[in-house]
């Protein structure tokens, strides 16, 4: 989990490049005559926020297996409550 939370923090800090470049492009000479020069960055930009939901989404799972018990616990609880009708199946 560490690792995890030390991927997710390493991503959040890129932030602060990428914005730094953007800034930097922006002022460039040719930004106006081209603004498809800051293309690289957004896609730097794009392309971290995806991978840090995924890195996120990731930790989550990694959670969940970490209360496997308590969690397969529930799982049988809500299986046999479906199978006697004390409860609905809900499909999402």
């Amino acid at each position: 989990m560490k690792s995890l939370n030390t991927l997710i923090k390493a991503r959040k800090k890129s932030y602060k490049h990428i914005n730094e470049g953007e800034q930097l492009v922006k002022t460039h000479p040719f930004y106006g005559v081209s603004p498809f020069i800051i293309l690289p960055l957004k896609h730097a930009e794009f392309q971290n926020d995806a991978e840090i939901r995924w890195l996120e989404y990731f930790k989550e799972i990694v959670q969940n297996i970490d209360n496997f018990e308590e969690n397969y616990q529930q799982s049988v609880k809500l299986s046999m409550e479906i199978k006697n009708g004390e409860k609905k199946q809900k499909f999402s």
